[in-house]
């Protein structure tokens, strides 16, 4: 058994000082090159000219490029403060053109206030099959700044504040490869802060990789116990092997095959084979507000009982009913009726106060002799200008409030099952980095997530969170609840609109988008902080290029601050050639909204299973107008295929008096995977639906007709 002893005052643990570096960092980071050696790059290795005479692939008769020799070096002796890598990849080209992606490197550098957080260095050479070599170095290294990348951003700006962050990258790009060469790159990094946790995928994109070792020399095994995880192994000839008396892992394996990527799939890290890094501290000294009994964690209480311990001490110490939290709820639920509209008061409230803090500028650092700030101070952030402060502390501040009012509540981390799909056996908190809470409403748990921005309803978490398994935060208890997966009734698009199609093809008039859920939390993200002008002229630009228009005016955007509504876009659009226009016919797509959206699968087979991201629904209704003087020319309706699983249904109808169509569609995404097993009946329903989107309808000129004798009734026009 292990004693953690807990402190009063002073800095936070560094066990979870580090996890929050690590659960905001690692993610981000594990698609850089991770560290290198400080030593530098070693000298090339020798050509080998029998390997400069192949003419084809040993591994894939289609492959542009194989991968010859790929060693990783990955030195981690001054972890956590720091940790290097070195990589050496060897390549044989035989199809420069299909290899095109691999010629450009390229590496991302991150700094914050002028100090380097992952510093890269990168050469090349190139060995063409007459063994005339050209090197690449630093004068062919250029440089581009990415601070605004969203991706980049959004967590960066999550760790240190909403200042002083600069993301440029570095590329270094090579010419002159002539099919039979051998082409080589060397990359170095030094990573500053990297935490207890890093991620290496061992193979390539589309390119077989013949021989890979990476070595591991771990940290001192005094202080951090290593947790090697390796996963999507299975068929593969890759051997671990490790000693940590030694302070080494090894990793070995051949003969692999490259991954592919294809649309509507699983994260990387869950389809190509990738080694996790991942280390425990064996020794903790916990520093909280309050003082804390010892505890005594026994190991037959499996993996995460430590970490379980850990966790619930400090969300215990932060979201104690101090008085001021209780004047503060009371003040937050005065006059509410119900338990549920206390809760709903308390996750509002909380979402205000992110929401300020967000546009407040802050540059206080995570420090090592200050504790995690209580609640009280997280509401009034403004009077503490000096506490570090990140969006996971006003979950704690939601879990105060709520028990302040009365109800039970606990808090729940989270995986990120966009970037890999959690197990409780791959026992590392690193892949835990999110949190929410839950909180007892009419005898039901309801989640409660006011830490994310941009804001989500009560009761609501986005997708990346769900469909998997939660950690409950509690005393000397390990336990997993589902995260279930969100139904299509959840996020729904739903367009309606009243145009007019002219004799001339031209189609105009008022629509409008109105999107719940998931749907609307993307367009959220996507557009988050733009002015409402620019909010305007973004969605208009969208829609413009959806429906190939040639104006689309933006009338009114509502909902967009709201989680608690539809984000709702009344626009109108002008589209001056939507129909095929001949003496005696008008041809046109019946359905505007998704006449021109193409089937998601184009081609013929598939390696990976369809994954979508979340379950959805699109509810459409057009009127309309037709012109005058036309008639239908053999009218038809294109066919449904209605089902519970995948369900799309289309209908459409003439109103002869009032000369008007009327198409009703609707589509349900009831499930989120396929086997690849499956792919060709997916795709023939996914290409039959696009069919029947697409399809068009004729009106044909009507010759003005004699003038009729009186009492005489008029032709009857057929539907479609």
């Amino acid at each position: 058994m292990n004693e953690l002893p807990f402190a009063k005052g002073g800095a936070y643990a560094d066990r979870v000082r580090i996890r929050g570096r690590a659960s905001l960092m690692a993610v981000a980071l594990a698609f850089c090159a991770p560290t290198l050696r400080s030593e530098g790059m070693e000298p090339w290795w020798p050509v080998d000219t029998t390997q400069l005479k192949e003419t084809a692939p040993a591994l894939s008769p289609d492959a542009p490029a194989e991968v010859l020799d790929w060693k990783i070096e990955v030195d981690d002796r001054a972890r956590p403060s720091a940790s290097t890598v070195h990589q050496y990849i060897r390549y044989k080209i035989f199809d420069p053109e299909k290899a095109a992606a691999i010629t450009r490197v390229s590496q991302s550098n991150f700094s914050y206030e002028g100090s380097e957080l992952l510093g890269t260095e990168m050469k090349a050479r190139l060995i063409r099959p007459d063994g005339t070599i050209r090197e690449f170095g630093k004068e062919s290294v250029q440089e581009r700044d990415l601070s605004r990348n969203g991706r980049e951003k959004t967590w960066l700006t999550r760790l240190f504040g909403s200042s002083g962050i600069e993301v440029k990258e570095k590329f270094l790009a090579t010419g002159g490869i002539e099919p039979g060469s051998v082409l080589e790159f060397q990359f170095m990094s030094t990573q500053r802060f990297p935490g207890t946790y890093f991620s290496l995928i061992l193979q390539r994109e589309g390119i077989p990789v013949r021989r890979v070792r990476l070595e591991q020399t771990l940290a001192d095994p005094l202080m951090l116990t290593p947790l090697p995880v390796i996963l999507n192994a299975a068929g593969l000839n890759v051997k671990l092997s490790g000693d940590v008396k030694k302070k080494a892992i090894v990793i070995t394996a051949e003969n692999l095959p490259g991954y592919s990527n294809e649309p509507f799939q699983a994260p990387i890290f869950n389809r190509a084979l990738t080694y996790f890094g991942s280390y425990r501290w064996r020794n903790l000294r916990l520093l909280t507000n309050e003082s804390f009994d010892a505890r005594h964690i026994d190991g037959k209480e499996g993996p995460w009982a430590g970490f379980t311990a850990i966790a619930y001490i400090f969300e215990q110490d932060v979201t104690r009913t101090t008085k001021a939290i209780k004047r503060l709820s009371d003040e937050v639920t005065a006059g509410a009726q119900s338990d549920e509209e206390r809760a709903r008061r308390v996750h509002s409230y909380v979402q205000g106060r992110l929401l300020a803090f967000l546009k407040t500028p802050r540059t206080a650092m995570m420090r090592n002799d200050v504790a995690m700030p209580m609640s009280e101070d997280v509401a009034n952030f403004e009077k503490n200008p000096g506490e570090f402060i990140r969006p996971m502390n006003f979950v704690y501040l939601a879990i105060a409030l709520y028990r302040a009012a009365g109800l039970e509540a606990q808090m729940i981390l989270l995986p990120r099952n966009d970037t890999v799909l959690f197990s409780p056996k791959m026992d590392s908190e690193t892949f835990l980095p999110d949190s929410c809470v839950r909180v007892r409403v009419a005898g039901k748990w309801i989640f409660s997530k006011p830490s994310e921005s941009p804001l989500v309803a009560f009761g609501y978490l986005p997708s990346e969170n769900r469909g998997g398994e939660g950690l409950v935060v509690q005393d000397r208890k390990v336990e997993f609840i589902e995260i279930p997966e969100s139904a299509a009734s959840e996020s729904v698009a739903t367009n309606s609109g009243h145009l007019e199609l002219g004799a001339d093809g031209q189609l105009s008039g008022s629509c409008r988008r109105s999107l719940t859920g998931q749907l609307a939390l993307n367009l959220r993200r996507l557009l988050k902080g733009k002015k409402t002008e620019d909010l305007h002229r973004e969605l208009g630009d969208m829609l413009k290029e959806e429906f190939k228009a040639d104006v689309v005016d933006v009338k009114s955007v509502e909902g967009f601050d709201d989680p608690e509504a539809p984000l709702t876009v009344d626009y109108s659009l002008h589209i001056a050639d939507y129909a095929e226009v001949t003496k005696q016919r008008v041809i046109f797509r019946a359905n505007v909204f998704h006449g021109l959206t193409p089937s998601p699968f184009s081609s013929d087979t598939r390696h990976n299973s369809i994954v979508f991201p979340y379950k959805w629904s699109e509810r459409d209704e057009l009127n309309l107008q037709l012109p005058q003087g036309y008639v239908f020319e053999s009218p038809s309706s294109p066919p449904s295929q209605p089902g519970n699983v995948l369900n799309y249904t289309i209908a459409m109808s003439r109103s002869p008096k009032k000369n008007k169509l009327v198409v009703n569609r609707a589509f349900d995404c009831n499930a989120e995977e396929f086997p690849a097993s499956s792919y060709a009946t997916v795709k023939k329903w996914f290409d039959s639906m696009a069919q029947s989107d697409g399809h068009e309808l004729i009106l044909v000129r009507v010759p003005t007709p004699p003038p009729a004798p009186s009492g005489t009734p008029a032709p009857a026009q057929r539907s479609p």
